[in-house]
């Protein structure tokens, strides 16, 4: 669990899979701790982007809470599913599961969790275009991480309001959002909350055509995704990389890092927030119109045929 807080989320993976195979080995006197292992292994896996691991080890531990009657394990479990269907588009299976898991927080009587699920029912909402009703689940979730004094999930709690405070328009009060949030989370440094952090801000300061903001926020971004060696959000980062280039009129490395985006990330609607996709549209568009179709597509098939290291190196050096 520290690995993985620390972002190194192989190194977690490793150490929890061993985890795994002592507590079955020791048959009924391990099952509490292959049940909280499993929990662990489950939001590795979500890192990681292992949708069918997730998936298997939610189901495990969701099997084993329900034999224990363990409310909070079973409250991870629906947590994790919720997860999985969200990022695969089923909204109504990822519905049931987050109202499941937050029912199962509420009798566990864990406030941390409760917490994260109020927040991600709201954010559930946020995607499927209800910004008014996401704000309340989210706003009360703040106000419990206040309440026990999480600094992490408080941090995560201002970035969901400054992404709803985006869809609405007002970036004068994402901007406030997001330097409280930033303050916060370089304090504790959750490295991947603060690539969240980061890359949200980065994206911000672009839609602000504050382009030398832009620019050091999406960098830090970059090499902190590097310095985790997190293959989805080193993508990430150059698929930003990509819409800052397109913005200050850098067509042909926008499309090559287009390119390399799209071989090494799961599809882009999947990977980004909301907000972002219309931009991620945008400068797809601007660069294609700019360039001309042909030269487009012959730069991002360049950017496609890039292994992750090169687009980084790409990104960085321009060459």
């Amino acid at each position: 669990v520290l690995a993985f807080y620390q972002g190194r989320l192989e190194r977690a993976r490793a150490i929890l899979l061993e985890s795994v195979l002592l507590s079955r080995q020791l048959g009924a006197n391990g099952t509490t701790i292959l049940t909280w292992t499993l929990i662990a292994l489950g939001h590795t896996f979500v890192h990681l982007e292992e949708l069918d691991a997730v998936e298997a080890a939610a189901r495990e531990s969701l099997d084993l809470g329900h034999e224990s009657q363990d409310a909070y394990a079973q409250g991870h479990a629906f947590f994790q599913l919720a997860t999985v269907a969200r990022i695969q588009g089923e909204s109504t299976s990822a519905q049931q599961h987050i109202l499941a898991s937050i029912e199962c927080f509420k009798t566990s009587g864990d406030r941390g969790m409760l917490g994260s699920a109020l927040g991600a029912y709201g954010m559930l909402l946020y995607e499927q275009g209800g910004n008014a009703a996401a704000h309340p689940y989210v706003t009360r979730s703040l106000m419990i991480f206040e309440e026990v004094d999480d600094t992490v999930r408080r941090s995560n709690s201002l970035r969901q309001l400054s992404l709803i405070a985006m869809a609405q328009c007002d970036n004068e009060h994402a901007q406030s959002l997001l330097t409280k949030a930033l303050k916060l989370i370089r304090k504790v440094g959750n490295l991947l909350s603060l690539f969240e952090m980061l890359d949200v801000m980065g994206r911000l300061a672009l839609r602000q055509r504050n382009y030398a903001r832009s620019s050091a926020l999406l960098q830090e971004s970059l090499d902190l995704a590097v310095e985790m060696n997190h293959p989805p959000l080193i993508a990430r980062a150059l698929e930003a990389r990509a819409c800052l280039a397109a913005a200050q009129g850098r067509m042909e490395e926008a499309a090559r890092l287009f390119g390399a985006t799209e071989t090494h990330a799961v599809p882009v609607e999947t990977q980004l927030d909301p907000v972002w996709i219309a931009d991620h549209e945008h400068w797809v568009g601007v660069a294609r119109t700019q360039l001309g179709e042909a030269a487009f597509s012959a730069a991002w098939a360049e950017g496609a045929a890039l292994t992750l290291e090169q687009a980084r190196d790409y990104a960085v050096l321009g060459e």
